[in-house]
């Protein structure tokens, strides 16, 4: 499965985005996956609401901090060096 480039910024708080995978596993519960070349995947549970009104479902990942971590040291780890 490819990653999809993610849009500027949240629509819902401006908040920066990182881009990832959702798998749904035939049992149990849907994961989101950021990958970092040369390790494993790095994974957290989402849950999910859904619209009365119009059905919109929207996702939010149960524990993003390792994500944000693993992203922050990606981004650092690509940085040039002075």
């Amino acid at each position: 499965m490819s990653e999809v480039s993610p849009p500027g910024a949240c629509h819902l708080c401006g908040g920066d985005l990182i881009a990832g995978t959702v798998a749904l596993p035939v049992v149990g519960q849907a994961k989101f996956a950021y990958r970092l070349p040369g390790i494993p995947s790095i994974e957290t549970e989402i849950d999910g609401t859904m619209c009365t009104k119009c059905g919109a479902i929207a996702f939010i990942a149960r524990d993003p901090q390792r994500i944000r971590a693993a992203h922050a040291a990606g981004v650092r780890a690509r940085r040039p060096r002075p």
